[in-house]
């Protein structure tokens, strides 16, 4: 599900 948070929160923290 981190890539979804990834996008979602993409320019907040990068993408683990």
């Amino acid at each position: 599900v981190t890539n979804l948070i990834g996008q979602l929160l993409g320019s907040n923290r990068p993408p683990l």
